[in-house]
Formats: structure tokens, C-alpha cells, sequence
């Protein structure tokens, strides 16, 4: 019976353990928009900020992308941004989102490309939600990681 406890505790603490980056951006925003005759409006968007990581990672980003409004209500972003650590590597992400209002929403967050330690994150999808006031944004970013990148990103 002791056996069959410690092979149960064993098994539900290694499948309930889990592996995450979480990364908190801050950012200023910039809009440039064209405006169609039936309301539909087209928008270049640019910003620049700062992040962090659970990791102790810190650095800078810049972005560029576009935001359509296909009606008054409905928008579609698709945004890359360029992330430089404080050791000096980089990393870029695709932004994508859809959703209802301008105050901001959630998305879906994806590496493409990498440099040094971010290389081994290409191809992982997140979970992001970012919120506007005014011309300054929030942001807060969700990846799964595996085990081996958790223990990559530690060093």
C-alpha cells in the first residue's frame, strides 16, 4: 500500500508540474490611419517599449504592423515585433489577434525567429492580452514550455 502512495504522489506531482514564460511589456504607441468612404478603415501601427520575464530576462522591442477595420467594431491586428535582451540576442513574434473594440484584446503570440538562447523557442505559440490607455500599452504574454527550454532559459 506505502509503495502504491509513493508511486501515486510521484506521478501527480510529475504530470501537474509545468513549465511557463511570462513576460510583462509596456510600450508607446503609434497610429497612422486611412479612412475608406463606407467606414472601413485601414491603420499602420508602430510602437517601442520595454519587458521582463519570470526568467530575469529584460530588455527592449519594437513593433510594426497593421490593424484593419473591416466594420466600426470589428478589427483585425497583425504586428512583428523585435525583441533585444540584455545579452544582446534577439528574438522576433508574430502578433495576431481579432476581436470587438480598440481598448485593446487577446491574441495569439508566435516565435519566428531567434537568435542565442531565443532560437530554441521558434515555433511556440502563446497566449497574449494588451490594454491601451491612450497612447501608452500594456501587455502581458503566456508561453508553455518544455522542460528542456525551461532548463535552456535558467542558464
Amino acid at each position: 500500500m506505502k509503495l502504491f502512495l509513493v508511486i501515486l504522489i510521484y506521478l501527480i506531482s510529475f504530470f501537474s508540474i509545468s513549465f511557463e514564460i511570462i513576460k510583462d511589456s509596456h510600450f508607446t504607441l503609434t497610429l497612422k490611419s486611412q479612412e475608406l468612404p463606407n467606414k472601413k478603415k485601414f491603420t499602420l501601427y508602430e510602437n517601442k517599449g520595454s519587458w521582463t520575464n519570470n526568467y530575469g530576462n529584460y530588455g527592449t522591442f519594437f513593433c510594426y504592423g497593421s490593424i484593419q477595420s473591416v466594420t466600426n467594431s470589428y478589427e483585425a491586428l497583425l504586428v512583428i515585433c523585435e525583441h533585444l535582451d540584455s545579452d544582446d540576442e534577439k528574438y522576433w513574434i508574430l502578433y495576431e489577434r481579432s476581436n470587438e473594440g480598440n481598448e485593446g484584446g487577446t491574441g495569439i503570440a508566435t516565435f519566428i525567429e531567434g537568435t542565442g538562447k531565443w532560437q530554441k523557442l521558434i515555433g511556440i505559440k502563446c497566449i497574449f492580452a494588451t490594454k491601451y490607455k491612450g497612447f501608452n500599452g500594456f501587455s502581458k504574454e503566456k508561453c508553455k514550455l518544455t522542460e528542456t527550454i525551461h532548463k535552456e532559459l535558467q542558464k
